[in-house]
Formats: structure tokens, C-alpha cells, sequence
């Protein structure tokens, strides 16, 4: 059967069977002497950091995983205190260590295998396959300062089956933080005859693995991405702004340069129709458009009758004294050379 669907990027909480309404969490003090990390199972929290718990997939095995907590940080791991060899201890208890003081600390490494009932049990890598997490039974008590029962890694788990029963709960709560996007696995060789009994074929094979990135294992929701991640895939606010302000800029510019055409082409357009209206209009004293612009013409009455003025810079023609008898005058400057005939005053 498969283990338990864990992703690496999401917070769980840990519930045992036998206590529902409670939860497993991890303190955050450290006490000596290698600054380990208790743990309790206490009244759930979803709010509580040591009790949302990332299981890490390890280099090892599908169902082997390394389990931090929130509380603590990432450097510290669910463990055993003391580890041994021996398969029917019974005074082994869990807490949170760092990897770092104990390089070659096996109990780091924690198998999730399900019971066929929703429910699953953590085998000890260190300890074999009889030690498995599990809740002691009896009243809460605040034995560690914090009202709540103990942890122990135990083998009689055929006379208390539900206290070492566990399911998980998804937090719906991305971890997105770069400390827990890698894990330190002991550097220790690991034998077969370390591994627990009946998965030899799983672990025959088995050696020291680097730290490696978090590579969110799928599920039936939608896989988290790290933060990470969405870096790489996705444009940046600050670069969202940028383009917008650019975009903003670019509209400005234009609609500036538009509008300043507009009201140049405008006023092209006036200064034409005035020059327009200026060549049409008449010089004062003109009858018509047409004519030349000349001084009033000296007009002379003979018997009443008007005759023309001659063109500019010719004579005014004469006129009759009336003492003289005939007197003929011609219009100088004429092209036709007729003669303009005068009467003499008097005659019948």
C-alpha cells in the first residue's frame, strides 16, 4: 500500500486516533544538552507553529520522510533521544534535534505506512519496525509546563492499537519559505539489516543523500509552488508597475503630439482664410475691383453738357469765352484723332 500523499510545500497537523481532539506540537524552547526540542500532544491549534509539521521526502524511500515543525524552525527534526539498536527498548521518546550535531543520527528518518484504515503508524528508522510514535494513555498533565499527554516510542502497539494510529490534516497553508526548501539527511551509510523488516528490497541499495530542493509532491488538489518558483515563472510587481507607468507615458506623449499637430493645422487653417479675405477686398474710392486707382477727374460743363476729363497727364480740354467766334479743341492724346467740334455761341 502507498504511504500518505504529503506535499512537501504545505503545513499538516498530526492527530492520533485515540485523542481526536488533540494535536501533536513541538515546543519551540531548546534544552540542553544538544538543544533539542520537546514535544506534546496538546488541544489542537491550527494557529499554533509547532503544531503545523512539514514531512520532507528523503532520499531513501518513497514512504520515508524528514519532519520539522514551525515552532522549532527548520533545522531541527523529529527524532528519538537516544538512538539505539535495541528493537524492544521502551524508554525511547521523540523530540526535535539538529541534524548537525548528530551527522550520522538515523532517527531522523521516519517511515509513514498506512494501517488500511485511513490511518497510519511512524516506524523509527533507527529503532527497526517495532518502535513506532505513539500517545500514552491517561489524563492530560502538565508534566512539561504545558498541559498535554507524552510522546514515546514504543512497541506494544498490539495491546494499544489506536495510540500509535495517525492521520493528517492539510492546513490548506503554503510554507514558501526558502529554509525549509531543502533538508540535511544523515551522512551516515545506511545498511539493509538498519532497515525495518519486510522492506529490505527498498532500502538494500541505500546511501547518504545531499540536501535537495523541495519538489512538491503531486496530489488531488493542485500542487503549491514554492516562492521560488513563482519568481521564475511570473513578472514582479515592481516590473508590472514599471510597465504600467511606461505604458502611461508612452499614451501621454502621444496624445500630446496629436493634439499639437490639431492645433497647429488650425491655425494654418485661420491665417489662410484671412489672407483670403484680405486679396478680395475692394481699395476705398474704387468703383470696381477692377479699376486703377486715379485722382477724381476735373469734369467742365459746355451748355450743360458733361464731358470726361482727360487721362492722367494730359490738358483739361478748353472751354468757350465766348468772345472768340470758332473755336476747335482736340482731345490730345487721343489714338483715334477725331476732332471734337465746337459751335460758335450765337449761330442759328
Amino acid at each position: 500500500m502507498t504511504t500518505f500523499n504529503f506535499d512537501d510545500n504545505t503545513w499538516y497537523s498530526i492527530q492520533n486516533k485515540a485523542f481526536p481532539n488533540t494535536s501533536i506540537s513541538a515546543f519551540s524552547e531548546l534544552v540542553a544538552p544538544g538543544n533539542e526540542s520537546a514535544l506534546r500532544d496538546v488541544a489542537t491549534n491550527a494557529t499554533d507553529p509547532g503544531q503545523q509539521f512539514q514531512f520532507f521526502r528523503a532520499n531513501v524511500s518513497p514512504s520515508t520522510f524528514l519532519v520539522r515543525s514551525n515552532g522549532p524552525g527548520s533545522s531541527l527534526y523529529l527524532g528519538a533521544q537516544n538512538p539505539i539498536s535495541d528493537q524492544v527498548a521502551s524508554d525511547t521518546s521523540p523530540v526535535m534535534r539538529p541534524t548537525t550535531l548528530f551527522p550520522n543520527d538515523l532517527s531522523v528518518l521516519w517511515n509513514v505506512t498506512p494501517w488500511g484504515d485511513g490511518y497510519y503508524y511512524l516506524t523509527n528508522y533507527a529503532n527497526g519496525s517495532k518502535l513506532r510514535l505513539m500517545v500514552q494513555s491517561g489524563p492530560e498533565d502538565d508534566s512539561a509546563g504545558t498541559m498535554g499527554r507524552t510522546l514515546y516510542v514504543w512497541s506494544s502497539y498490539n495491546t494499544m492499537p489506536d495510540n500509535y494510529r495517525f492521520n493528517f490534516t492539510k492546513l490548506g497553508k503554503e510554507i514558501d519559505n526558502p529554509s525549509f526548501s531543502f533538508a540535511q539527511t544523515p551522512t551516515a551509510a545506511l545498511e539493509t539489516t538498519a532497515a525495518p523488516s519486510g522492506s529490505s528490497a527498498e532500502y538494500s541499495s541505500m546511501s547518504s543523500a545531499p540536501p535537495r530542493s523541495i519538489t512538491p509532491a503531486s496530489t488531488t488538489t493542485a500542487p503549491a509552488v514554492s516562492a521560488a518558483a513563482k519568481s521564475a515563472h511570473g513578472i514582479s510587481s515592481g516590473a508590472i508597475a514599471g510597465i504600467s507607468i511606461g505604458s502611461v507615458a508612452t499614451v501621454a506623449i502621444l496624445v500630446a503630439v496629436i493634439a499639437f499637430l490639431f492645433v497647429r493645422r488650425r491655425r494654418k487653417r485661420q491665417l489662410s482664410e484671412r489672407l483670403l479675405e484680405t486679396s478680395g477686398q475692394v481699395h476705398p474710392g474704387l468703383v470696381g475691383p477692377h479699376e486703377m486707382l486715379v485722382p477724381s477727374p476735373n469734369v467742365r460743363e459746355v451748355d450743360g453738357t458733361q464731358l470726361a476729363g482727360e487721362l492722367p497727364g494730359l490738358r483739361d480740354a478748353g472751354e468757350l469765352d465766348g468772345t472768340s467766334g470758332t473755336a476747335a479743341a482736340e482731345l490730345h492724346g487721343s489714338n483715334a484723332g477725331h476732332e471734337l467740334d465746337v459751335r460758335r455761341n450765337g449761330q442759328d
